[in-house]
């Protein structure tokens, strides 16, 4: 069997040893053996820009998957040679990617609004999509509230399991607008997308702050619906009243109550 030669045991027949262990994937002039086994191995020179992969176009074939634009996700498609393609994720009933935002709690059309103490405290589930990091988060407000703000108010995302603040706009004069509108704050740190997360808002020292939210059936058990699906313990808005700071850290499944008002909330990249 052919094999390297060995320092200090070979001496006189290293030479031959060395060209029986080339010669099994190499010919004479050092080229490749096209019966050996490198020549099926895949040149790195395959992949030619950053974010490019190797994939199967069948079997034991490889070949190049060109990176995607920014924001698309790799899905199954038998249609496609390699079985792959690239697409617009789903953007759901509004595309809130063509109004500037990479999430939002829901389509403006269907929007009324109510007033809020000082006090009201917020926590909204939402999914980030894969892509750029939000760096802004923003909140629909019908009509500016009066009053001297303190302690905490504006926006923080924490993780979906309620234990790590991610980002923070923590702002007296948050909810200090001229009108109607969105209202939009800078994060203290970029949120990665691909994952839920919990976003609160948080009115402090403010009376008759009015917000738009998403429910055309407030009360009754509208947060039955809101809060329910297949996995129930899975609160998608959280209400809790007489708060004066926003929390550490906290319980999604016990914090608070389960509420059927849903702010409109967007986060955006840029």
């Amino acid at each position: 069997m052919p094999r390297l030669p060995i320092p200090g045991q070979d001496d006189g027949t290293w030479g031959a040893l060395l060209n029986d262990f080339l010669l099994v994937e190499h010919n004479a002039d050092g080229t490749l053996k096209s019966s050996g086994g490198l020549t099926s191995k895949v040149d790195k020179s395959t992949l030619t820009a950053k974010g490019d992969l190797y994939v199967a176009s069948a079997s034991a074939t490889i070949t190049r998957e060109p990176v995607g634009a920014d924001g698309t996700a790799l899905i199954a498609d038998a249609s496609q040679s390699t079985g792959l393609r690239w697409a617009q994720q789903d953007p759901g009933l509004y595309p809130a990617s063509g109004y500037g935002m990479v999430a939002i709690t829901g389509d403006p059309l269907w929007v009324q609004h109510a007033s809020f103490s000082s006090g009201a405290l917020f926590i909204i589930r939402m999914w980030i999509p894969y892509g750029a990091p939000v760096r802004f988060a923003g909140v629909g407000i019908d009509t500016p509230p009066t009053g001297a703000p303190s302690n905490d108010n504006g926006v923080v995302i924490y993780s979906d399991d309620g234990q790590t603040q991610l980002g923070t706009i923590l702002d007296p004069n948050f909810w200090n607008v001229a009108g109607a509108g969105w209202q939009w704050g800078t994060l203290s740190t970029p949120v990665a997308g691909g994952q839920f997360v919990r976003v609160a808002i948080l009115i402090n020292g403010w009376s008759g702050a009015s917000l738009f939210y998403l429910n055309v059936d407030r009360g009754g058990s509208a947060d039955k619906v809101i809060n329910g699906g297949r996995d129930s313990a899975q609160r998608r808005a959280i209400f809790n009243n007489g708060v004066n700071t926003f929390p550490a850290t906290f319980t999604p499944t016990s914090y608070g109550i389960a509420n059927e008002y849903l702010p409109l909330i967007g986060l955006a990249s840029v």
